[in-house]
């Protein structure tokens, strides 16, 4: 798990390897980001599937109502039991309450297994995780990066993130394919994550 310390060794490399991102650790500092519990994996998973292809406004809006009917934790098995319509009724759509229902299964099966996360690399978590219907490329590295801290992860569909690299780094468009972004940030590895953390915050203030 990175600490404040290893972020810093990040940012140190990423100011030797690209100087343009030398403005963005002026104006915002110390990386922040820390890994959480596994006790939260689920619910940052969640909060994940609520956020897809909405407003980070909306995403964030979901997930309060959420959890004003769920609670900050609920347990998966439980969740799995609750009627589709009746999470739908917290304020999203169906679609996404299924979405909920497959994962909470899923994770109350042990076909998501929490407790292997430590030990496997990236790639195979992301394959565990877009096993479950709902939950897409995108949630698994948003997991990766927020969840667990994964130092080296680049999630190229991440609209703020390519909206901030256009701003920013002054493209004549928006980077659509995900081996263009990959292109752009290959001098960024193995600090991917880190640099993506530094635009989102630079594409909040957009």
């Amino acid at each position: 798990m990175p600490s404040k310390e290893i972020w810093l060794e990040g940012e140190r490399f990423l100011r030797a390897a690209d100087a343009r991102l030398v403005p963005l650790f002026d104006r915002y500092g110390p990386c922040t980001l820390e890994p959480v519990s596994p006790e939260e994996y689920f619910s940052t998973l969640v909060r994940g599937i609520l956020s897809q292809q909405v407003a980070p406004a909306v995403g964030t809006e979901f997930y309060r109502s959420f959890t004003a009917c769920f609670g900050e934790a609920p347990a998966p098995a439980a969740l799995a039991e609750v009627q589709a319509a009746q999470l739908a009724a917290c304020g999203f759509s169906l679609q996404k309450a299924e979405y909920i229902k497959d994962l909470a299964a899923a994770v109350a099966a042990g076909k998501v297994d929490f407790g292997s996360f430590a030990a496997m690399a990236d790639g195979a978590i992301v394959k565990q995780l877009t096993e479950v219907k709902g939950v897409g490329r995108w949630t698994a590295e948003i997991f990766l990066i927020l969840a667990l801290g994964r130092p080296d992860v680049l999630p190229a569909e991440d609209f703020g993130l390519k909206k901030a690299m256009k701003e920013f780094l002054q493209l004549p468009a928006l980077p659509q394919k995900r081996s263009e972004v990959a292109s752009l940030a290959e001098q960024w590895q193995p600090w991917r994550s880190l640099a993506t953390w530094y635009f989102w915050q630079y594409f909040a203030g957009l």
